[in-house]
């Protein structure tokens, strides 16, 4: 399962350092969704090429009604976090 962060504009105006906390962030909140959700370990890969999500693997055999709580807890967290950071960002998850 992949997390995918991605600008909704056409530039991405993000410093480098913006990116980093960005990126620290968005490990924070889904850990605590993880936790919350699963209560089980995971394994967060960052994903290549500098962009923004992660690549993620569930410890145990996830059922699908687990993933489907995991993904739509995830995408409402980050998408109000982006929006209380005031950034132009969305959240898709694969």
């Amino acid at each position: 399962m992949q997390i995918i962060v991605t600008s909704n504009t056409q530039e991405d105006s993000l410093t480098p350092k913006e990116k980093q906390i960005t990126s620290v962030a968005l490990l924070n909140i889904v850990s605590l969704v993880n936790g919350l959700t699963t209560g089980k370990e995971m394994v967060m890969n960052p994903l290549p090429d500098d962009a923004l999500g992660f690549d993620i693997h569930f410890s145990h055999e996830a059922s699908e009604e687990e993933k489907q709580n995991f993904s739509g807890r995830v995408v409402r967290q980050l998408d109000t976090f982006f929006m209380m950071a005031e950034l132009d960002y969305s959240t898709k998850i694969d």
